[in-house]
Order: structure tokens, then sequence, then C-alpha cells
């Protein structure tokens, strides 16, 4: 029975959905404790998205362990009913984990424009996007009554027509993957007219657009939806629905992360730079202070920061919804210790 069934394999891309996205969260949370010493609302979304991936995984491994992922032929009935039940399971805690990812993407985004038609959008987006995926799960629990029945089709009782399930499911995935592509747009429109160093741009806009893989990822869920209703096999297929399920939201929680490690990123070299620095020069360390304004919607500078790039002040969480300007640069040059501006971020 071991050859017919695929449960090692879809347990270690569950795991590995869950653990390398978790690597790229404590690296945002670790640059954010480090060098801005407080979180913000996104990071708490994404951490609960997060945890709720971890929800997910352990509600497949009961799933695969009852059946799913096995040939119908090779599964124990009674056991098989369980395996469904905690396959819906996982399929309600990713309907709550995805958009609450994306809907942290959403908040650090709302924090870095003023402008009135991004805001509409993003906020479109979050309001959206939470309604359809919680109508999901209304509708998966609410098509059959008893509700123990959408996972045992033998007890006595009455469901909805399958295709109400299913037309609304490839409804829902479609819409997600429009959602992914325009806010993998979205960073393009509110940052290429700042004025930031051209290749600092081009990088952090890539950096904030690779939600566009997690779109990718639920276009290949979606499209095989439409067969869900006539699978025969269906505890077979069911395990190709567990992995893709999960993909979106790891890929969102990792895209979500990316674009504050740069931070440390740039930082480590910029500290490795100065160091290759004192070991060729008079040992004249440099002070570099970048005094940045933040304007407002009414024109009024709301944030002044020295020591940061204005990459970082973007993404910092002091950025209240402002537009970055920068005013001016001053370069001090005094006698500090090897630590420099970099101390703190170390």
């Amino acid at each position: 029975m071991s050859s017919h069934t695929r449960g090692t394999a879809i347990m270690a891309a569950l795991w590995v959905e869950t653990l390398v996205p978790l690597v790229f969260l404590l690296l945002r949370v670790y640059c954010k404790t480090r060098c801005e010493k407080r979180f913000g609302l996104d990071d708490l979304l994404l951490i609960i998205s997060w945890a709720l991936c971890v929800v997910y995984t352990a509600c497949g491994k009961v799933a695969v362990d009852n059946g799913i992922g096995m040939h119908l032929g090779d599964t124990d009935p009674a056991r098989v009913v369980d395996g469904i039940k905690f396959f819906y399971l996982a399929a309600t805690a990713n309907l709550i984990g995805m958009p609450l990812s994306k809907t942290s993407f959403c908040v650090t985004l709302l924090k870095i424009t003023a402008t009135k038609w991004h805001r509409t959008v993003i906020w479109f987006i979050i309001v959206s996007l939470n309604l359809t995926m919680l109508m999901m799960i209304v509708i998966t629990f609410a098509q059959c009554s008893p509700v123990k029945k959408v996972w045992n089709a033998k007890l006595p009782g009455t469901c909805w027509d399958n295709h109400v399930f299913v037309y609304y499911a490839i409804f829902a995935g479609a819409y997600s993957v429009v959602l992914d592509f325009a806010l993998g747009t979205m960073p393009y429109f509110m940052i290429h007219k700042l004025q930031m160093n051209k290749r600092e741009k081009l990088g952090l806009i890539v950096a904030m657009s690779l939600g566009i893989f997690a779109g990718v990822a639920c276009a290949i869920k979606t499209a095989s939806l439409p067969k869900i209703g006539s699978w025969a096999d269906f505890t077979w297929h069911f395990g190709d629905v567990l992995i893709w399920g999960l993909s979106e939201t790891s890929i969102t929680v990792m895209a979500a992360s990316i674009p504050f490690l740069r931070m440390l990123v740039r930082r480590s070299g910029t500290k490795s730079s100065l160091r290759s620095l004192e070991g060729n020069t008079y040992q004249l360390h440099s002070k570099t202070r970048t005094r940045t304004r933040f304007i407002s919607g009414t024109g009024e500078p709301v944030r002044i920061y020295d020591g940061n790039t204005s990459e970082d002040n973007i993404l910092s969480e002091d950025a209240k919804s402002g537009i970055m300007q920068t005013n001016e640069v001053l370069v001090e040059y005094d006698d500090r210790g090897k630590e420099g501006n970099f101390a703190k971020c170390s």
C-alpha cells in the first residue's frame, strides 16, 4: 500500500512551504527590531498569516494520515471521512491566512502613499478580497445540511448542486490571481517618481512586486478546480490541491518580507565598505547624515529622518502616508568609532 501513497511527498512539500516563509519572516522581524525598534499592523497580520500556515500543515498531516494522497481503492473508507474533514479544515485556515497575508502587504503600501486613487484601490482590494474569501468559507460549510455531510456523503441530508461550490471556488481563485498581479504593479506607480538613486528605486520596485509569483501559484491551483467535482479518485487528486493551496500564502509571506530585508543587506554592505576603507585611508571615519522630509497631503513636513537612506524611510514604520522628498544632504567627517551609524543595525 505504501507504493500507492504520496503522503511523504505531500508532507515534505507542506513543511517546505511552511518553514521557508518562517525564515523570511524571522529576518523581517530581526530587521525591524534592530533598525526600527517597533512593529506595525502589517507585521502582526503577516505573523498571524504564517501561524495559519502551521494550522494548514497540521490539518494536512491528519488528512494525509487518513487517506488523502492515496488512491481511493487503497484507502480505508472509515478513515477517508476524517481525511476529507481535515482537508476542508486546512482549506478554511488558508482562506483566512491567504487574504491576511495580502492585507499585510496592502497596509505596508498604505504607509508609503498619500495619492487618493492609490489608497482607494488598496482599500478596495483589502475589503473585496477578505469578503470574497469569507464567502468561500460560508459556501463550503453551508452547502450541505447537516454540515457533516460536506465530508461524509453517505449521511442522510441534502446538499446544493456541486456546481455552486465549484464555480464560486473558480471565481475566488481567479479574483485572487487578478489582485496578486494588481498588487505586483502598484509599487511601480508609487515609487517610480520618488527622488531616489535609479538602481535603488528599481531594486525596491522589484522587491515589492514579487507577489506576482503568488498569483502564478494561485493560477495553477485554480486551473485544477473545474475537475474537482468529477474526480473518481478524489483522494489522490486532493493531494495536489493541498500542495498548491498553501503555495500562494507561502509565497505572499516571503514576498511581503523581502523588501524589509533590503535594509539589512544594504546596511551590511555599507558597513563592510567602511571597514575596508578604514584599512586603506588615514583612519578618517565618515559620518553621512541625510535629512529627509516626508510631505503630507497638505504640503506640511511631518517627519524628519537622519542617518537612513530614502529607501529605508519609505519602508519605515514612521512613514505615515507621505511622499518622500529629499531637501538636503549633509556630509560630516569626525573621528567616530568603527561602529559608526550602523551600530544599532549590526
